[in-house]
C-alpha cells in the first residue's frame, strides 16, 4: 500500500498540484537524514542538504509506483551520503593539504613541540635541564647555547611557523625562539601578523559561505515559483531569476574551494620581506627533510 507521500507524488504527476507540499515533506526528510543516521553535526548536514536539493526535481520525476516514495527516498539519500563523502574529501584536499602536511609531518604545533618541555610538568625545571631536555628531543643538530646549527633549517623552520601560526602556543614562543636563534618580540610580531591573515581569510571564507547559503534558498524559492507558474511570461521571468541565482551559487561555491585560510607564500615573503621562491622552496625542501626524520611521535608523547 502507497504511503500518503507517495500518493501525492503520484497526484502531482498526473496533475501538477501540491508540489510545494511534497517539497516541504521531502526537504524535512532530507535534512534530518544525516542527522540521524551519521555522526555529522549540523554545519555539514546543512552543507548535505543543500548538495542534495537540486536531485529533488527527477527524483520525483523517476519515481515509480512499485515501491513506497518514503523507501525510495532513503536509499537515493543513502547513496547521496557515500557520494557526498567522497566529493567532500575531494575538494577539502587541496584546501587541507598545507594544514595536513603540517600536522602529520612537520606540524610546529604538535611534533615541534614534542621536544620543547611542557609548561605544566616541567615549570620548576633548572634552565640547564631544560636545555638537555630540549636537545635530545630536536631532531636537529644544536649547538652550546640551543640553536640550531644549520642556518637554512633555521629559515625553513621559520616559514613553517609563519605558516602554522594559529596553532603555535605563545607558551612555546621563547623556547621556539631560542631554536631559531631569534629575537622573542621580532618571531612574536612576525606570527601575530600572519595570526591577522588566518583570522582575516576565516572570516572572509565565513561571509562566502553564508552568501552561498542565501543564493541556493533564492535560487530554491524561484525554482518552485517556476514550476508552479500556469502563465508563460511569469514561468520565463521565474526561470530567468533561477538561472540567475544558480550561477552565484555556483560561483560562490567555486570561490569557497579554491580559497586559502592561511598566509600564502607570498604573504609570509612579504611579512619576512625575502623574495616569493626562497618561501617556496623552503618549505618544499623542509617536507622532504621532515620526511625524512624520525620522529617517533608515539614514544615521545608516551614519554611525557
Amino acid at each position: 500500500m502507497l504511503s500518503s507521500l507517495s500518493e501525492s507524488v503520484m497526484d502531482y504527476k498526473k496533475n501538477g498540484k501540491n508540489l510545494k507540499e511534497i517539497y516541504d515533506r521531502i526537504f524535512l526528510i532530507a535534512y534530518f537524514f544525516p542527522l540521524k543516521f551519521t555522526s555529522w553535526d549540523e554545519e555539514v548536514s546543512s552543507d548535505f542538504f543543500f548538495s542534495f536539493l537540486p536531485k529533488i526535481p527527477s527524483l520525483i520525476k523517476n519515481y515509480k509506483p512499485e515501491n513506497n516514495f518514503e523507501n525510495y527516498l532513503a536509499t537515493v539519500l543513502k547513496w547521496h551520503v557515500r557520494t557526498f563523502i567522497r566529493k567532500s574529501a575531494e575538494r577539502n584536499y587541496y584546501s587541507k593539504f598545507e594544514e595536513e602536511l603540517a600536522i602529520e609531518e612537520f606540524s610546529v604545533s604538535s611534533e615541534l613541540s614534542l621536544y620543547l618541555p611542557p609548561d605544566k610538568k616541567y615549570q620548576k625545571i633548572k634552565e640547564q635541564n631544560n636545555f638537555s631536555l630540549i636537545k635530545e628531543r630536536c631532531p636537529f643538530e644544536l649547538d652550546k647555547r640551543g640553536i640550531i646549527k644549520n642556518s637554512i633549517t633555521r629559515k625553513r623552520l621559520l616559514f613553517v611557523a609563519v605558516q602554522n601560526a594559529d596553532k603555535i602556543k605563545n607558551s612555546n614562543l621563547e623556547h621556539l625562539s631560542r631554536l631559531l636563534n631569534m629575537n622573542n618580540r621580532n618571531l612574536f610580531h612576525v606570527l601575530t601578523v600572519s595570526r591577522t591573515i588566518i583570522r582575516e581569510s576565516l572570516a572572509k571564507k565565513e561571509k562566502y559561505v553564508r552568501r552561498r547559503n542565501n543564493c541556493w534558498v533564492k535560487y530554491h524559492l524561484a525554482e518552485i515559483r517556476r514550476c508552479s507558474s500556469t502563465d508563460k511570461n511569469q514561468h520565463e521571468y521565474w526561470k530567468s531569476r533561477a538561472d540567475y541565482w544558480k550561477r552565484v551559487f555556483e560561483k560562490s561555491k567555486y570561490r569557497i574551494q579554491h580559497m586559502r585560510t592561511g598566509p600564502t607564500h607570498s604573504d609570509i615573503a612579504a611579512i619576512l620581506g625575502v623574495p616569493d621562491g626562497t618561501v617556496s622552496s623552503g618549505l618544499f625542501f623542509i617536507k622532504k627533510q621532515a620526511q625524512g626524520l624520525n620522529f617517533r611521535v608515539e614514544q615521545e608523547i608516551k614519554s611525557i
